[in-house]
C-alpha cells in the first residue's frame, strides 16, 4: 500500500513539473518578468552632459566641466572624481575599452590607474564615438534637433555607408536578427520612436565624403529632410514603431529572451508624467510596470552600454509659479539596468528662474 502511495505521489509531482515546462501557446500572455527597482538621492551641481563606462566605473561629465564617477551600484566615488576633474574637459568619447577626453588644446586617454594621460595628438576625431559596432558595421548618428537626423551604418568589409532618417538616435543594439535604433527628440513636449532594421545594406546609400555628419552635400541632402519624401519612405526590412508624442525614450535592453524599454510618458491633457517599463511585442511596446509617477518631465537622455549593463543619464524638471516669480525645480538622474535590477540615482540641482535658465542655455 505504501509503495502504491509513493508511486502515485511521484506521478503527480512528475505531471506538475512536466506541465511547467510546456511552451506557452500562441496568444497566451506569458508571465511578466519581475524587475527589482531601487532609488536613492544625493545633491548635485549641474546636469550630466555625457556618460560612459570604464573599468567597472560609470564616468559622468557635467555641464560645468566637473567629473563624477560612480561604481556599478551608483555609489559616488569622490577620490576618483577629484582626480579626473582636475583638467578642464569639454567632451568624453568611449570606444570599446578606450576612454578619451578632450578640450580645445589637449586630448587625454584614461589609463589603467584611472588617471588622464596626455595624448600626443590634439585631434579627438579619430576616436569619434560610435553608437554601436559589431563584426559587420559601425553605426553612427547625427542630430539637428527638430530639423532631423540620420543613423548611418558603415559596412566594415566594403567601407560603404547606408543611412536612414532618425531624429535623434541615442542608442543602437542588435536583437533577434535586427538592429534596433532608439530615437528621441527633446523638443517641445518630446517625441520618441523605435526603428527595426533587418539589413542595413538595404538602406539609402551615401557616397558623400562627409558621410558621418548631418551636413551632407551630396544628392541626398534635400530628400533626407523633405517631409513629403520621408512620409512616403518605405524600405524593405525597416519597421518604425512606438511613435509616442509627449515621451522620452530612455533606454532599450534585452533580458530573459525579451526586449524592454524604459521611457517617460505624459499627455497633452495632464501634467502627470509616468516612468514606464515596456516590453516589445509584435512591433509595439506593452506597458509592464510603472516605475514612478510625478509632474517632472524627462529630457535629453545619454546612453552607455557595457557588458550587458545599460546606463542612461537624463534630466527631469518642473515649473512652480508663473511670470517673473516662476522657478524651475530640476534634477539630473542616472539610471542603471543590471539584469533584473533597475537602479535610479536622482541628483537635486539648484532651482533657477526662467531668465537664469534661458541665459544659461544660450551661453
Amino acid at each position: 500500500m505504501r509503495t502504491i502511495f509513493f508511486l502515485l505521489l511521484f506521478s503527480v509531482v512528475w505531471f506538475i513539473c512536466s506541465c511547467s515546462n510546456v511552451p506557452v501557446p500562441p496568444g497566451v500572455v506569458k508571465e511578466k518578468q519581475q524587475f527589482v527597482v531601487s532609488q536613492k538621492e544625493m545633491e548635485g551641481t549641474d546636469y550630466i552632459y555625457q556618460v560612459t563606462f570604464h573599468g567597472g566605473y560609470i564616468i559622468c561629465l557635467l555641464w560645468n566641466k566637473q567629473i563624477m564617477v560612480f561604481d556599478t551600484s551608483l555609489n559616488y566615488i569622490e577620490s576618483i572624481s577629484r582626480r579626473l576633474g582636475k583638467d578642464s574637459i569639454q567632451g568624453l568619447i568611449s570606444n570599446d575599452d578606450t576612454t578619451v577626453a578632450y578640450n580645445n588644446r589637449h586630448v587625454w586617454y584614461l589609463g589603467e590607474n584611472m588617471e588622464w594621460i596626455i595624448h600626443s595628438g590634439t585631434d579627438a576625431n579619430p576616436f569619434f564615438k560610435m553608437l554601436y559596432t559589431d563584426s559587420a558595421y559601425e553605426v553612427y548618428s547625427c542630430c539637428m534637433g527638430e530639423f532631423g537626423g540620420i543613423v548611418s551604418f558603415r559596412q566594415k568589409q566594403t567601407g560603404k555607408v547606408f543611412a536612414y532618417p532618425a531624429t535623434c538616435a541615442t542608442q543602437v543594439l542588435y536583437y533577434d536578427g535586427h538592429y534596433i535604433v532608439g530615437s528621441q527628440l527633446s523638443h517641445l513636449s518630446g517625441y520618441s520612436s523605435i526603428i527595426s532594421i533587418k539589413d542595413p545594406s538595404a538602406l539609402i546609400p551615401n557616397d558623400d565624403s562627409n558621410k558621418f555628419y548631418c551636413g551632407w552635400r551630396g544628392k541626398l541632402s534635400d530628400s533626407m529632410y523633405d517631409y513629403n519624401y520621408l512620409q512616403h519612405l518605405r524600405l524593405p526590412g525597416v519597421t518604425e514603431y512606438f511613435g509616442q508624442a509627449h515621451s522620452c525614450l530612455l533606454a532599450t535592453f534585452s533580458y530573459g529572451g525579451e526586449l524592454y524599454s524604459i521611457y517617460d510618458q505624459g499627455s497633452e491633457y495632464t501634467t502627470q508624467q509616468y516612468l514606464l517599463l515596456g516590453r516589445h511585442q509584435n512591433y509595439d511596446v506593452i506597458v509592464e510596470d510603472t516605475l514612478r509617477s510625478s509632474k517632472e518631465i524627462a529630457t535629453d537622455p545619454k546612453v552607455a552600454v557595457h557588458n550587458g549593463m545599460v546606463a542612461v543619464a537624463f534630466n527631469t524638471g518642473k515649473w512652480i509659479g508663473m511670470g517673473d516669480s516662476a522657478r524651475y525645480f530640476q534634477q539630473t538622474e542616472l539610471l542603471l539596468v543590471k539584469k533584473d535590477q533597475i537602479e535610479i540615482l536622482r541628483m537635486k540641482l539648484p532651482t533657477q528662474t526662467y531668465f537664469e535658465l534661458m541665459k544659461r542655455n544660450h551661453a
